[in-house]
């Protein structure tokens, strides 16, 4: 009788441990400052990503500013020895360089599109 009664008891505080034990992780008194630690660092490594996509953002938009100066550049610079050839050698019959039918610039995708391509 006494190991049964013994028996029973253990069997009881084990049952009582078992739930006492998932109540108390349930309601997060115990593991409850690794959970937190695990927040912050998830919280860390969101706002790194975030500065990450936001740095990615200003060099793409850099760059693509510095194009756009280069196209601008090129387009002045095309307009310069059109107009230079065109005053030097105006006695020559040549098509102008510079006449609106020879090329189309597109600033916005910096390419150079031919006259004929818009025609056909």
């Amino acid at each position: 009788m006494d190991d049964f009664l013994s028996f029973l008891t253990l069997g009881g505080l084990f049952l009582v441990g078992v739930f006492l034990g998932y109540f108390l992780c349930r309601t997060g008194l115990v593991g409850h400052s690794k959970l937190k630690e695990v927040e912050q660092c998830l919280k860390e490594k969101e706002k790194e990503l975030k500065d990450y996509r936001n740095q990615v953002a200003q060099e793409f938009t850099a760059t693509a500013e510095k194009f756009r100066d280069l196209n601008q550049s090129y387009r002045e610079l095309h307009k310069q020895l059109s107009s230079s050839a065109n005053l030097l050698c105006d006695e020559v019959d040549l098509p102008l360089l510079n006449s609106p039918g020879d090329a189309e610039y597109d600033a916005d995708f910096i390419e150079v599109k031919s006259s004929e391509t818009n025609q056909s």
